[in-house]
Formats: structure tokens, C-alpha cells, sequence
């Protein structure tokens, strides 16, 4: 028997496409809360919210002061990269949670500590820069364990044996 996630919302204006599609990612999510929370060390209040989200190539995010994830169904083609998206951003959320990420605001302006390195985002960076960061090296090199997770979850395969 698993524990089902308390913490994970489907919201209700979603329109029926992807209503049908997030349905499905909150059954396996739910059906596999066991397998995500022996990989990942995050918080019990975790919230996922599943909604669609505006801007082409964003796919989920994380909000660290609402230690919220937030993810698009419809901007994948199947529950197994959403399976990835979502162990991207659990691994933002582990970040935070064992302190080795921060954000620091002062005025308008926003700096991250990562391993207590200062690291200043200027407003104009490319994306291509922003994934060269340490955080989301990490992040993208854990998005594998999604695809195991998935494996484990609908086809029976052990995650010691992928």
C-alpha cells in the first residue's frame, strides 16, 4: 500500500484536453509517491499543481517561496517526459528544502546562493546561459531518475536493473 500525495492538485478550470491529460499524470504520480520520495528528499508539504501554463517553452517551474511545482500536461508528449520535467523540478524543490539553493531578494532585485556561492542572474541572460548553472546541471542530470521512476512505475522495471 502507498501513501497518496496530499499535496498534489489538479485545478478544476482546466478545459477537458487537458483535463483528461492531467487526470492520468496525477494517477501515476500518485500511484508512484513511494518510488519519488526514495530518490528525492523533499518537503511533506510539497505542493504540485498541474495547469496549463502561458509561454511555449516553459514546461513546469518551481516556486520556492510557495514550494509549489507547477506543471503543464499538455506541453509534453507523453507522462513519460513529464515523468523527466517533474523529476527536474523535485530536484529544485530538494535543493531548497536541504538548503544547498537559495534565493535572496533585495528591492527588485534577486540572487541566488548555491553551496554559499553568490551567483547574480542578470535580466538579459539567455536561457543557454541559465542552464550552465549548477543547480540546473544537477536538475537536468536527475531528470533521468523521472524516466526510471516511469520504467518502474508501468513496465515492471526495476530501478537497480535500468
Amino acid at each position: 500500500m502507498h501513501t497518496k500525495m496530499p499535496w498534489l492538485n489538479v485545478w478544476d478550470a482546466l478545459h477537458s484536453g487537458y483535463k483528461d491529460r492531467a487526470t492520468s499524470l496525477k494517477k501515476h504520480i500518485d500511484d508512484s509517491v513511494d518510488i519519488w520520495k526514495s530518490h528525492f528528499d523533499f518537503s511533506d508539504d510539497l505542493n504540485i499543481e498541474i495547469i496549463a501554463i502561458d509561454g511555449p517553452s516553459i514546461h513546469a517551474m518551481y516556486i520556492s517561496d510557495k514550494n509549489t511545482i507547477q506543471i503543464d500536461p499538455m506541453k509534453s508528449s507523453s507522462i513519460a517526459e513529464l515523468f523527466c520535467t517533474l523529476a527536474h523540478e523535485i530536484t529544485h524543490a530538494q535543493q531548497y528544502h536541504l538548503n544547498q539553493l537559495d534565493t535572496i531578494y533585495i528591492g527588485l532585485d534577486a540572487y541566488y546562493l548555491w553551496d554559499d556561492i553568490h551567483f547574480d542572474i542578470e535580466d538579459n541572460l539567455e536561457h543557454a546561459e541559465y542552464l550552465n548553472y549548477p543547480w540546473e546541471i544537477e536538475a537536468r542530470n536527475n531528470e533521468i531518475i523521472g524516466a526510471r521512476i516511469y520504467q518502474q512505475l508501468l513496465l515492471g522495471i526495476s530501478y537497480n536493473t535500468i
